[in-house]
């Protein structure tokens, strides 16, 4: 997807390809299916040309709590099928019985 307004998350608006001018954003839903809370956590993102790292995201309760971001970045790399790839604890702080369910992509066209 993309930002409609700047870096206004509020005007995220779900499609590919990305227009030009627009920054390329994608909406992310972490969920704990564990038995405790994860404590302070960490998320990285990486979009064709640019990588993000988020530190210190607050706790999510355990047994389905969830939490939803909006990630954009602002210098990509303009093409068809640009992979995005979401990492969450990236630096394996959370201890955890599945450690493969951590990464996420989705492809965008970004014009």
């Amino acid at each position: 997807g993309y930002l409609m307004t700047g870096n206004d998350t509020s005007s995220f608006t779900i499609g590919s390809p990305v227009p030009t001018g627009k920054l390329p954003a994608v909406m992310v839903t972490v969920a704990n299916i564990g038995t405790n809370w994860t404590g302070t956590w960490n998320m990285s993102v990486s979009f064709p040309g640019t990588s993000n790292k988020f530190d210190s995201l607050d706790s999510i309760a355990p047994y389905g709590g969830s939490n939803s971001y909006i990630l954009s970045a602002d210098r990509v790399t303009a093409g068809t099928n640009q992979p995005v790839i979401v990492t969450v604890d990236p630096d394996n702080t959370v201890a955890e019985q599945n450690e493969n369910n951590n990464t996420a992509s989705v492809s965008l066209t970004i014009l």
